[in-house]
């Protein structure tokens, strides 16, 4: 039977210089969105097929994007290297650290795809970061 783990906690990290297996937390976060394993598929249908369903085969596998809603904070020397990263486009190497046990469950490279500002004057200012990530990801329980 599966266990519900509490999400409260769970961080995500940006390796500081690229290799160097540190790593800094991106403070701030409010909500994480955590990749999702895609497949794509092509299509293998052809025109003496005995039905008209379509048929297919899985070819490369991909990982969605992950996303991440924080508070902004201008004077964070991580949320401005999220920014820099962007506009340099540098791939980066990221963890994604559970919340129950501390260890990291997921580690990807990834491209910092967007970085959008907003504020409401009923709140705070906030930003969404979007990573897309490139090759596979490592996993570990």
């Amino acid at each position: 039977m599966a266990t519900a783990k509490r999400a409260f906690g769970t961080l995500l990290k940006r390796e500081t210089t690229p290799s160097s297996g540190t790593y800094t937390t991106i403070g701030g976060a409010e909500n994480i969105t955590w990749p999702s394993i895609e497949t794509d598929f092509a299509d293998t249908t052809d025109m003496e097929a005995s039905s008209a369903f379509k048929t297919q085969v899985p070819t490369l596998n991909s990982l969605g994007d992950v996303s991440l809603d924080l508070f902004f904070d201008s004077s964070d020397a991580t949320h401005e290297q999220l920014i820099a990263d962007q506009v340099a486009q540098t791939i980066r190497l990221y963890q994604l650290v559970s919340s129950d046990n501390g260890t990291c469950f997921w580690a990807f490279n990834a491209y910092v795809k967007s970085f959008a500002v907003t504020s409401q004057k009923s709140d705070v200012v906030k930003a969404r970061v979007t990573l897309a990530p490139t090759g596979a990801p490592s996993r570990t329980t």
